[in-house]
């Protein structure tokens, strides 16, 4: 259901593919990602003065933040080369606030925008938008301290205007996304509920909040496996845990995981990262640290979702565009780039101030807070944590708690391991027995085997292959075979819905997007119970909808083949009662037209024994 135009189409003249193919070195995928995540980070940080070593060591600590590699590994190379362009953007709003060449900062912070819309991932656009509405915020309060607000003014429009020139330059992708957008499940809808009120315009909190990060989740920062790792991790079967039912009495593989289905994996920033991070809370005084804090609280009460609702409702409800949005957990994105950014800011002011007995009470803090939250977990994982999962089943299930729980506390162990390295080199800085240079060097390099080696467990050799193979199931053989007309295939041996699998061997009527159409998705919605993963197939009572409505649509989507299972797939029509139609073909004329009510009496017709697809 997705219009060829909104992923496939190229603009010729579109300069600014060029400069981004210029930007990424022709390096091939995915280390193109990587490395302007690296470098856009590591302009930020030189913009803002840092020593270039501790840019480096900066980079590094943003680029290989698990959740950024994470997004590789699925496939998401839109989000990643969007968020790629993010501190660049923020580092030039802040050039153009902070330096008297502020109309080279406007020209570049013009340039590397574009370069973000070019990438078509409006989602992190909206974030970046965040973090510089929460800059400007700032920015303002301290030049009206300043009585300076005419070059306040003066260089904010020029930012407008920037941004104005930056959207031009992909108008094209921006026009043709607005012109899709209404007609979509992000758009306003047109479905009258069954208690006869009207549907919410935009995603559902629901569907927006299906990935909702636990607010106790949030110390995967800290502590990689504080929930249990990856969502669809299995325990190991030397582990000793048997298989067991769930609460519908269906046998199920146990699961590490037991947060509130957050993430796909968890949000891993780094234990030396917190660390400094804290230390730049208390040892940062610039303005820079009040709109960082700001922009990564909001970022994370977003990123709870569900787990906090009236912050959730009340953005869908009031901040525009915020409901056309999925996946609320997106929104770490913030998060992950100011702790990175505060923590070199700290480590920066650190290194290159005086020492002093108050310097000293800071970094101690910093290691108490940090250091102490992980030897807690460490030691005494029980007093807060129970390692029970929403969906476990009843039962005894001690083994796989325990199992639960030695993960955590190996895990604890781990963070608390790399931050007491860190601090050991800072401690020997502060007693001037190590110079500058080596402690960005000893903290650099664990910083990268603290992130790589989490990387590893979530981005590794297994999601490579020379060539992409995917399975043709005798089911998909028997249709290939007989299918001469090229009819539509229904998939049930994955879900029809989720999986484009079908759609590399046959004319499917599944497929996914985060945007379908509005009327195509309304349509599944009536005949696909996606609790279930399967066909509804309910019998006719006041507000339910019988068998023969799937069977209509199906006919009427020119749906000739269904795949019941990996061996079999049989016609539809070989399994149709009488009173059923065929497959209508590609095409067809509409030979007369039945007026309903609502949307909803527009499904309730359809079921009519006297309905044609043709109507």
């Amino acid at each position: 259901g997705m219009p060829a135009y909104q992923i496939s189409t190229k603009s010729q003249n579109n300069l600014i593919q060029y400069v981004d193919k210029i930007f990424q070195l022709g390096l091939p995928r995915p280390m193109d990602m990587i490395f302007l995540y690296l470098i856009g980070f590591y302009i930020l940080l030189v913009t803002l003065k840092i020593d270039f070593r501790l840019a480096i060591v900066g980079s590094i600590a943003f680029a290989f933040s698990s959740y950024f590699m994470i997004i590789l590994a699925f496939g998401h190379m839109t989000k990643a080369h969007a968020i790629a362009y993010m501190p660049l953007i923020v580092a030039f709003v802040l050039y153009t606030y902070r330096e008297k060449r502020w109309l080279l900062g406007s020209i570049l912070t013009s340039l590397f925008l574009a370069l973000q819309l070019y990438c078509n991932h409006y989602q992190i656009t909206y974030y970046t938008l965040m973090i510089l509405f929460f800059i400007g915020i700032v920015q303002f309060f301290k030049e009206y301290r300043n009585q300076n607000l005419v070059s306040f003014a003066k260089r904010s429009g020029v930012l407008v205007l920037a941004g104005l020139l930056a959207v031009a330059t992909n108008y094209t992708r921006i026009s043709t996304t607005m012109e899709y957008g209404p007609e979509t499940q992000r758009g306003k809808s047109e479905l009258t509920k069954e208690d006869g009120k009207k549907a919410s315009d935009g995603l559902g909190f629901d569907y927006m909040t299906n990935y909702s990060y636990g607010i106790s989740e949030t110390m995967t920062f800290l502590i990689p496996n504080f929930k249990g790792g990856a969502k669809l991790d299995e325990i190991p079967k030397d582990a000793g845990i048997d298989i067991f039912s769930d609460q519908k009495g269906r046998s199920i593989n146990p699961r590490v995981y037991w947060g509130d289905n957050g993430a796909d994996a968890p949000t891993y920033v780094g234990a030396i990262i917190v660390f400094l991070f804290i230390l730049g809370i208390f040892t940062v005084k610039s303005s820079m640290r009040i709109w960082i804090i700001l922009a990564i609280i909001l970022s994370l009460m977003l990123s709870w979702g569900k787990n906090l609702e009236s912050v959730t409702h009340f953005f869908i409800d009031y901040i525009p565009a915020y409901n056309k949005f999925r996946a609320v957990t997106m929104a770490m994105v913030i998060a992950q780039f100011g702790i990175a950014l505060l923590a070199i800011l700290g480590l920066n002011k650190f290194l290159n101030t005086n020492h002093s007995e108050e310097k000293t009470k800071k970094f101690k803090l910093s290691f108490y807070i940090s250091a102490g939250l992980c030897l807690i977990f460490a030691v005494f994982p029980s007093i807060f944590l129970d390692f029970k999962g929403p969906n476990d089943s009843a039962g005894n299930l001690t083994n796989m708690y325990d199992y639960r729980k030695s993960i955590l506390t190996k895990d604890a162990w781990r963070s608390f391991a790399f931050i007491f390295l860190s601090a050991i080199a800072l401690w020997f800085f502060i007693k001037e027995k190590i110079k500058k240079q080596y402690v960005i060097l000893i903290i650099g390099s664990l910083i990268l085997i603290d992130l790589y080696g989490v990387d590893k467990r979530y981005f590794n050799e297994s999601h490579f292959a020379d060539e992409k193979t995917i399975i043709k199931t005798g089911a998909d053989s028997f249709v290939l075979s007989k299918n001469k007309k090229k009819s539509r295939v229904l998939d049930n041996i994955e879900s029809p819905f989720a999986s484009s699998r079908a759609s590399y061997f046959h004319n499917s009527i599944g497929g996914y997007h985060a945007a379908k159409l509005m009327r195509y998705d309304n349509l599944i919605r009536k005949i696909y119970d996606e609790k279930t993963g399967e066909i509804r197939d309910v019998d006719i009572k006041s507000n339910e909808l019988p068998p023969i409505l799937y069977k209509k649509v199906l006919s009427m989507l020119n749906c000739e083949w269904v795949l019941k299972n990996k061996l079999k797939a049989q016609k539809w029509n070989d399994d149709l009662e009488a009173q059923l139609i065929k497959p209508q073909g590609n095409v067809w004329f509409v030979n007369d037209v039945k007026w309903v009510d609502d949307e909803r009496h527009e499904f309730i017709s359809i079921t009519k024994d006297d309905f044609k697809p043709s109507q």
